[in-house]
């Protein structure tokens, strides 16, 4: 008897681990990559080399929006300082590196 009742406790204690917590907060991650559809965006592959005049402008989404079109990529990935990130190259992809200050610090492809 004395056993299954450590059993049974034992059991509560792992299965709480999988509950889910009501309200809990969802937080999204920084290093969030935005998929647009290729018609809004061009349809064509990335070219920075048209962008560079973003660099040292303040990091906002209008920004953002408007350098995936001008680049004609159809993602975006901004990178906040002292971030890591994968080394995957997408042809379709627009990476916009930012400081402290939210200014725009590097654009490539990739």
């Amino acid at each position: 008897m004395r056993m299954a009742s450590k059993v049974s406790a034992l059991a509560v204690i792992v299965l709480s681990g999988c509950a889910t917590i009501p309200n809990a907060e969802i937080r999204e991650p920084k290093n969030k990559v935005t998929e647009v559809p290729a018609a809004k965006a061009g349809g064509f592959d990335c070219v920075a080399d048209t962008i560079q005049y973003a660099i040292g402008k303040q990091a906002t989404a209008e920004l953002g929006g408007r350098l995936l079109t001008e680049s004609g990529s159809t993602m975006l990935r901004w990178i906040p300082p002292d971030t890591a990130i994968t080394m995957d190259y997408r042809v379709e992809r627009i990476n916009i590196s930012y400081d402290y200050k939210m200014l725009i610090t590097h654009l490539s492809c990739g």
